[in-house]
């Protein structure tokens, strides 16, 4: 659209407002006691949000773990996430409370080919056969 036109300003910003309903709408996930993380599963590391006053933001990060532990969450990933306080350069303990899960285990590696998928194998030579035996010499 061309700048500076009613339409081109209006496509602009019903496309500014999708990407802020868009960013505005993802999807956190409960995990009980009014408490949040973002995303829950194999390799999380994820700010719990909504711990309720009055209790410790490790108590909080834990009873989270727990919750999505039971949820089964961390099933692929070993079972169960921490709890991490992040820190500073000079290692005081900075705002919020963050829960991280180990990420998920590689795949088995790829089974070998197929013998089928291989090229036929020359077949083994035969060896030479005897020449036939000389007949008896005849007598003089």
């Amino acid at each position: 659209c061309q700048p500076q036109t009613a339409r081109c300003s209006k496509l602009a910003g019903m496309a500014m407002l999708a990407i802020s309903l868009s960013l505005a709408t993802t999807p956190s996930v409960d995990c009980g006691s009014g408490m949040t993380v973002e995303a829950a599963g194999c390799g999380m590391d994820a700010q719990v949000m909504g711990v309720p006053d009055g209790t410790s933001w490790e108590d909080g990060c834990k009873r989270c773990n727990e919750a999505l532990a039971l949820k089964g969450v961390f099933d692929p990933c070993g079972g169960s996430g921490w709890c991490a306080l992040p820190t500073d350069r000079f290692g005081r303990t900075t705002y919020g409370v963050w829960l991280k899960a180990h990420s998920a285990p590689s795949p088995p590696p790829s089974p070998p080919p197929l013998v089928a998928s291989l090229p036929p194998l020359l077949p083994w030579p035969t060896p030479p056969r005897s020449p036939p035996p000389l007949p008896p010499p005849k007598p003089p």
